[in-house]
Formats: C-alpha cells, sequence, structure tokens
C-alpha cells in the first residue's frame, strides 16, 4: 500500500464519517438494500462467499453523488441479511488508474481469484478470464498475459 492509498483512505474516511451523520436519518435512505455512506455506487460484483462472508464489491465514487473518481467499496455478510460496511477496497492510487478504479467481477476457488467477463461479439459468447495462482505447466498458467479468452457453444 502505497502513502497515496494511505492518503486516499484517510480522505474517504472522513467524508463518509461527515456524510453519513448528515443523512443516516434521511426519508430516502436505504433500510434494507446496500447503500454506501455517501456518494455513488454502482456495478456491484465480485459477488463471492470466501471464510465464512458472502462479499459484495462495487463502483464507488465517495465524493460525487453523480459519479467521478472511481474506488471499489466493499459490503459482507454471514448470511446475506446483516451487512458490515467494509473499508474501501481499491484506490486510484497509481498512474494507470488515476481516473478511477472500475470493476469487473471476481470468483474465488481454492484461495485463487479469477477475474472472468462473459459477453458476446458478433453473436458468439466470450469468456474472458486472468488465472492467478495456477500451477503452471510449460507456459500454461505462469500468467504470461494478463488474460485468456475461450468461445462458448451452445
Amino acid at each position: 500500500m502505497n502513502r497515496l492509498h494511505k492518503d486516499l483512505n484517510i480522505l474517504v474516511n472522513r467524508v463518509e464519517a461527515w456524510e453519513l451523520s448528515r443523512v443516516s436519518a434521511g426519508p430516502w435512505r436505504q433500510k434494507f438494500h446496500l447503500m454506501p455512506p455517501c456518494g455513488w455506487m454502482n456495478d456491484p460484483n465480485g459477488l463471492c462467499w470466501r471464510r465464512g462472508n458472502y462479499h459484495v464489491y462495487y463502483q464507488y465514487s465517495p465524493f460525487n453523488a453523480g459519479g467521478g473518481l472511481s474506488f471499489w467499496g466493499h459490503w459482507s455478510s454471514p448470511d446475506l441479511l446483516r451487512w458490515t460496511q467494509q473499508p474501501v477496497l481499491l484506490c486510484p492510487d497509481q498512474p494507470w488508474d488515476l481516473h478511477g478504479v472500475y470493476s469487473g467481477s471476481a470468483l474465488v476457488e481454492d484461495d485463487t481469484w479469477e477475474c472472468p467477463d462473459l459477453f458476446q461479439v458478433d453473436g458468439q459468447w466470450i469468456l474472458a478470464v486472468s488465472p492467478q495462482g495456477i500451477k503452471p505447466y510449460g507456459h500454461i498458467g505462469q500468467n504470461v498475459y494478463s488474460c485468456g479468452y475461450f468461445p462458448f457453444y451452445g
């Protein structure tokens, strides 16, 4: 974690505390559905079960309710009913994500995180993945390339 990441987390925590104290009793505040303490929430994904809890990750702009600099927000739950907001997971703290950290999705299997994305191109379904933690065999599984794809038929 670099210094910018630490400072962005401090700033997000301050903004969330101030905004939540201002809006927590508001008539439009969600009581059952997930809602960030402030700002903008979009694209919830990375829904997974890991080490006894469900997790939801989402694009989160704590500084602007209309969108803006995007972070990854994070909620966890033991039962899908009681949710706990977790600290911001990813911050735009590197040169390559200076416009925001945009979400994709995540899958957890045996402590191996994959980033699947299923989409269609000209009627053909494609699954794109970024393999992590796979035992290498020759060039296979060495994550030489950041992403691979597989066409789906049927």
